[in-house]
């Protein structure tokens, strides 16, 4: 007796086997390295001085809500685009015979804090890299 193959069965299986074959190199097509881009990240010193010489740049820098608030007299207010006041020095700028200062510069971060010792003066600044571009993310003002 022969061998048959019967061709519904046999049909399906090629069918199957293209669809997976096909369905890989797709797969490997959308994952293969040379396809993928890196975002490239904003240089962190030239954003920070167009920063704080560019007011129209500075507002559109902010990221809103801005997290972080300004204490006076223990009263807590949170920052609103109408309260939050314009940034015109660099912590690099900073008369350090004064006021005490600290800075991290992290690849997606900066971190910058002044203070007045023995008072109860300090700002905090948080600057972070979102979508390639830096931002002013965090303002704590105390006062």
């Amino acid at each position: 007796m022969p061998l048959r193959i019967s061709r519904i069965p046999f049909l399906s299986s090629i069918l199957l086997a293209s669809l997976l074959l096909t369905g890989c190199s797709t797969i490997r097509s959308i994952f293969h390295p040379s396809d993928m881009t890196k975002t490239t990240i904003e240089d962190f010193d030239t954003f920070y001085d167009r920063f704080h010489a560019d007011e129209a740049f500075q507002r559109s820098r902010v990221r809103w809500p801005l997290q972080g608030m300004t204490i006076e007299d223990g009263d807590e207010i949170p920052w609103t685009r109408d309260n939050f006041p314009i940034m015109k020095v660099r912590i690099y700028d900073i008369d350090t015979s004064e006021y005490k200062t600290e800075y991290k510069k992290e690849p997606s971060r900066f971190t910058q804090r002044v203070w007045l010792e023995d008072s109860e003066f300090s700002s905090e600044f948080h600057f972070e890299v979102i979508e390639g571009k830096w931002y002013l993310v965090y303002v704590l003002d105390e006062s």
